[in-house]
């Protein structure tokens, strides 16, 4: 090709030019749609602000709302929102994935035949199996914190701490501590 030829080594030879660049405009597929996520919570919490007293002129009410967008809320709210169809979808996911297990497990203790696809097809549902048992011992506890999670208001009970030092290794009462086996490791070595 002519770049191929006028390039040679990583250098432009003498007397040939670079090709031009040509920028190309950056295109959104979604063309900017709103979430239903980041109004419904604002537009609740306004209409709360409405009924709670006197009547308020449409710039005031503007203006609250935009201190609250500007203030976080309704990015808390969105995320609220959004973490209660997140823990929804989880608890769907963990129904499926209980399904799967029966049919699968029915697959396992189905007698098998000296067929090669007997074979494969055991071979293929015991993977599947591993799978799905993985999978359950994640989902479970993800459901079960999901939900205190995003009932968490200010003032409330703290579940979490936050910090530079020892923040990751904290586990609130009654979460299963899955890094017990690596702490005593790290206890070993600490002053080695």
């Amino acid at each position: 090709t002519a770049l191929s030829e006028q390039i040679r080594d990583g250098e432009i030879l003498p007397g040939t030019t670079k090709p031009a660049r040509q920028p190309r405009p950056w295109r959104s597929e979604r063309d900017l749609v709103s979430s239903p996520l980041s109004q419904t919570g604002l537009r609740a919490l306004l209409e709360a602000i409405r009924a709670s007293g006197p009547a308020l002129p449409e710039s005031a009410l503007r203006f609250v709302e935009l201190v609250l967008i500007a203030r976080g809320a309704t990015k808390a709210l969105s995320i609220r929102q959004a973490l209660g169809r997140y823990s929804l979808a989880l608890q769907c996911a963990t129904a499926e994935v209980r399904s799967v297990q029966a049919k699968l497990r029915s697959l396992l203790d189905a007698p098998t035949t000296e067929t090669a696809v007997s074979a494969g097809l055991h071979l293929h549902t015991e993977k599947h199996w591993r799978t799905m048992t993985g999978i359950m011992r994640t989902l479970p506890p993800l459901v079960e914190w999901l939900e205190p999670i995003a009932q968490l208001q200010r003032g409330g009970n703290r579940i979490f701490v936050s910090g530079a030092r020892g923040a990751a290794a904290f586990v609130p009462r009654g979460f299963p501590d899955l890094l017990q086996p690596y702490r005593a490791v790290v206890a070993k070595h600490r002053n080695a």
